[in-house]
């Protein structure tokens, strides 16, 4: 829903053919929905693994599921905190 939003204001556009104010909200509106798809697609990965332990019969299978779903699940914990934190840390090219 919030990349139908995102694609009225502007998403998939040159920056030129946007308005300003439609591309304000549009990046809002984006900045908003990154950590909401990270988390949404982590899930689905995260389903995909649970029902392939239910169909693992040996070990060494339940364990290699069960380290990528560990994996994949501190890896987009990393990626959200990583997101969160670095659009403060941005500053102009000309500060430099």
């Amino acid at each position: 829903m919030l990349t139908v939003v995102q694609a009225r204001h502007g998403a998939g556009k040159h920056r030129g053919d946007v308005p300003p104010h439609d591309y304000e909200f549009g990046m809002l509106v984006n900045f908003v929905n990154q950590p909401i798809y990270l988390f949404a697609i982590c899930f689905v990965k995260l389903a995909v693994g649970a029902a392939l332990m239910r169909i693992a019969t040996k070990p060494l299978y339940r364990r290699s599921i069960l380290g990528v779903m560990i994996f994949m699940l501190i890896y987009t914990i990393g990626c959200f905190f990583v997101s969160s934190i670095a659009p403060f840390y941005v500053f102009p090219l000309g500060t430099y």
